[in-house]
This record gives C-alpha cells, structure tokens and sequence, in this order.
C-alpha cells in the first residue's frame, strides 16, 4: 500500500513540475535543466531568458501553511547555489518557489518564504 503511495507522490511530482516547465516557458524562458545538480544541490527547474532562474517546485493540497514546505536548511543550500551560480556567471539568479494545487498555482521569491 505505501509503494503505490509513494508512487503517486513522485508520479504528482512530476506532473508539477511539467507545469513549472511549461509556466516559465510561456514566460519566454528556455529550460536549461530538470532535476540536475548545481554545486552539489538538486534544483527542480533551471531556466534562463536574460538571467536565471532556479526554481523550487513544490506539490501541495491547498495553499494554506506555506511555510513548512520549504524547510530552512533546503532554502540556505539554494541561496548559497544563488550566490555559486552569480559568481560564476556573472549574471543575476533568481530563486523561485512553483506551488502547485489541483486549482492553481503559487509562484513566489526563495527569500520572501518564510520557512519553518
């Protein structure tokens, strides 16, 4: 029973995160990457249009209680990505978190989410 759970869980996952994909695209962003790794730190969507973006995606049942969705240690291994990525490129970085819901979607700043 927990096997098929857990399959649905990752089988939501994914489906969110073609919705990310696809929002940014429609934003006029290229997707560069999905689920690689950035300094050692596995980021859900890397875009870029005339900078870039690092998005977080999250898969939720409403929109109530945002902030334990986002865990304080997972958002500093993001910002210090950020600041990798800036310094490399020498471009600007922006960090994003996709909440996805079965009625809409939430896009907001790393840093205006207020963590657990």
């Amino acid at each position: 029973m927990q096997e098929c759970e857990n399959i649905s869980a990752r089988q939501q996952g994914l489906k969110s995160e073609i919705i990310a994909a696809e929002h940014y695209k429609n934003l006029g962003f290229q997707i560069v990457g999905q689920n690689q790794k950035l300094f050692g730190v596995e980021v859900d969507l890397i875009a870029y249009c005339d900078h870039w973006v690092l998005v977080e995606v999250k898969s939720i049942a409403d929109l109530d209680n945002l902030s334990y969705r986002l865990c304080h240690k997972q958002k500093k291994r993001l910002l210090k990505v950020r600041h990798l990525l800036e310094d490399q490129t020498q471009q600007a970085v922006e960090l994003r978190i996709f909440y996805v819901s079965r009625e809409k979607h939430l896009e907001l700043a790393i840093e205006d989410h207020e963590c657990c």
